[in-house]
């Protein structure tokens, strides 16, 4: 039973992800005007890239800050063991 919940919640979550490029892709269609599906597969693609190269940046600053926040914390924490 755990294995097919977990099946369907993976099947929903393709959908979910494959509707989200389809409107993306038809906005780019519509905005571009262009009707030629690898052009507007390729443009989709850039915006994603763009988009995850945008969050591995973010990601990558809030887990610096939180490393140097954790590591002021424990050398506080030592300091008062001490």
């Amino acid at each position: 039973a755990t294995r097919l919940l977990s099946q369907i919640l993976i099947a929903s979550e393709v959908e979910s992800l494959a509707r989200e490029v389809d409107d993306l892709m038809v906005s780019i269609a519509r905005q571009t005007g262009t009707s030629d599906a690898a052009r507007v597969a390729v443009m989709a693609s850039l915006h994603l890239a763009d988009k995850l190269r945008d969050s591995s940046r973010k990601y990558s600053s809030l887990k610096q800050h939180v490393d140097e926040r954790t590591s002021r914390l424990s050398s506080i924490l030592a300091s008062a063991e001490q």
